[in-house]
Formats: C-alpha cells, structure tokens, sequence
C-alpha cells in the first residue's frame, strides 16, 4: 500500500536504552514518510448523485438545487448556575415571580410553555445571592434542549 516505505529491521536484543532509542528512529522515521506522503495524495473526488428516473431520462432537463443555507449557530451556551444575582437580573430581567425560602430565593422566570426556576443561596465571600442550581421546564416541542428555552427567556429580555 504505501511504496518507499522502509522500516529498519533486526533490532538487537541488548540493553533497554538501545531499544528505545532504535523504537523512537523508527517511529521518527515512520512519521516523516506519512508526513511526505499526505502532501501527495490528492484527495477524493466529489461524488455526484442521480436519481435512477433522471439517468434514464433523455428528455428530462437536468435540474439542480442550491442547498438551503444553514442557519446561523445560535451562539456559545447559556449557563445560569454559579451567575451573581445581578447578573441574572442583566442576563434575564427581572423574575415573573420572587419566593423566599430562608436561606435563599427562588426566581421564575416564564415565556409561553418554558419556565426557568433559579435557586440562590447566600455567597459568603461577596454577601449576595449566587445561583446554585436550576430547573427547566418546556411544553414546547424543542424541550429537548433546554438550552432554547433559555434563549427564548434571554431574547425576550435583550428585546
């Protein structure tokens, strides 16, 4: 399969140290020639895909469609936990509904059928309230991923 390629055979049996620096030669050498041989290889053509009624058609025009572009990544992940509560508030917005429950708080934040309920508990090196954890819940059908309920609860506040 890959021509030129010679490997050094006959390693002596003497000490460890011979051995491992025959081992690393040989590998230094492998890696070089694959290394030479990925500059060379070309890669493969692109395949081309017919419908069986359209390659038997002669008076059928060939038609061809542009992909649809792909949608735009929703951008990095919105994480809450371990959030400020002022960050929150910067993130979110101000909570639909405020319950306190000593020590902490639980926020609710609401959007049609998702519902983000935070839980802070007192930080003691800052004082405040920190997000120790949350619950998501979603009637949409992408509740799936939590992370679109999220979005929709920051969009709405981003207007």
């Amino acid at each position: 399969m890959i021509a030129g390629l010679v490997l050094p055979v006959g390693l002596p049996l003497g000490g460890c140290a011979d051995l491992d620096s025959q081992a690393r030669q040989v590998s230094n050498s492998v890696s070089s020639e694959i290394a030479g041989l990925a500059g060379r290889i070309a890669p493969p053509p692109p395949r081309h895909t017919t419908t069986p009624h359209a390659a038997h058609t002669a008076s059928a025009p060939a038609t061809t469609t542009a992909p649809e572009p792909a949608a735009s990544p929703p951008g990095p992940p919105i994480s809450v936990d371990g959030l400020s509560a002022g960050a929150v508030r910067d993130l979110l917005g101000t909570p639909a509904s405020r319950t306190t429950a000593a020590p902490g708080e639980t926020w609710t934040y609401r959007d049609g059928g998702c519902e983000l309920r935070l839980f802070l508990f007192p930080d003691v090196a800052s004082g405040g309230l920190r997000v120790l954890d949350h619950r998501i819940a979603d009637a949409a059908p992408a509740a799936a991923d939590p992370q679109a309920c999220l979005r929709r609860l920051h969009d709405d506040h981003a207007g």
